[in-house]
C-alpha cells in the first residue's frame, strides 16, 4: 500500500511540475535558477520513487512502474529544457552608472516595462530602487 501511495504522490508531483513548465514555456515567470530548481528536485523525487519500488516490489511487477517513472523523468527533463530554452541567454551585466531598474530596463532594452523582469532574475539587489555602479546584474542578451 506505501508503494502505491508512493507512486500516486509521484504521479501528481510530476503531473503539476509538468502543467508549471508548460505555463513557463508560454509565459516566463520563473528566474532560470527556479526552473533548474523545479526540474531537479522532481527528478531527484522521481529517482528515490524508482529506488523504492525497485526494492519493495518483486521483479515481475516493478519494471511497468519503473518504465512509466523513467518516461515522467524524460519528460519532465525536456520540459524544463524547453523552458530555459524558450527566452534569451543569460549574460552578467556591470551597471555603468547608479540607476533604478526601470532606467536599467530603457537602456538595456529601449523598453522600461522590463524592469519587473530585472527585479525577477537578481533577487541579490538587496534595494531594487537603486542599483549602484559596479553592481553585477545578470540580464538577458536581448
Amino acid at each position: 500500500a506505501v508503494t502505491y501511495a508512493m507512486l500516486a504522490q509521484t504521479n501528481t508531483l510530476a503531473t503539476a511540475t509538468a502543467a508549471a513548465l508548460v505555463a513557463e514555456v508560454a509565459t516566463p515567470r520563473m528566474t532560470p535558477g527556479e526552473v533548474e530548481a523545479l526540474t531537479g528536485n522532481t527528478r531527484a523525487r522521481v529517482q528515490d520513487c524508482l529506488t523504492y519500488v525497485r526494492a519493495s516490489l518483486p521483479e515481475s511487477r516493478w519494471h511497468a512502474a519503473a518504465e512509466g517513472l523513467r518516461d515522467a523523468a524524460h519528460g519532465i527533463q525536456q520540459l524544463g529544457e524547453a523552458a530555459l530554452n524558450a527566452r534569451p541567454p543569460l549574460i552578467s551585466y556591470s551597471v555603468p552608472t547608479p540607476c533604478n531598474p526601470r532606467l536599467l530596463a530603457f537602456r538595456l532594452y529601449g523598453d522600461h516595462t522590463r524592469s519587473r523582469e530585472l527585479v525577477r532574475i537578481n533577487p541579490q539587489v538587496r534595494n531594487p530602487n537603486f542599483i549602484a555602479k559596479g553592481q553585477e546584474m545578470l540580464v538577458y542578451a536581448k
